[in-house]
């Protein structure tokens, strides 16, 4: 084998074991935004409306976001 085949081997196996690293980042990355945007509790609160112009008004900057997360208004429907 020359030196030539087996740098070119080396470079591709490289180039691909970064592509799948990169891959696999990426989807943890969306995972982990997943699991962020259920823990959004907009949904399932009393004060929620659903409109598209006041989604809540109680907290409406917040409503529908990350940071609703940890709403102190949040009450929960019955």
């Amino acid at each position: 084998m020359t030196l030539y085949a087996v740098f070119t081997f080396l470079t591709i196996s490289t180039f691909v074991v970064m592509l799948l690293i990169d891959f696999l980042a990426w989807v943890n990355r969306g995972v982990q935004d997943i699991k962020t945007l259920h823990e959004i509790p907009c949904s399932r609160c009393r004060y929620f409306t659903g409109e598209y112009h006041l989604k809540c008004p109680v907290n409406p900057h917040a409503a529908l976001t990350e940071a609703a997360i940890n709403c102190l208004d949040f009450v929960g429907e019955y």
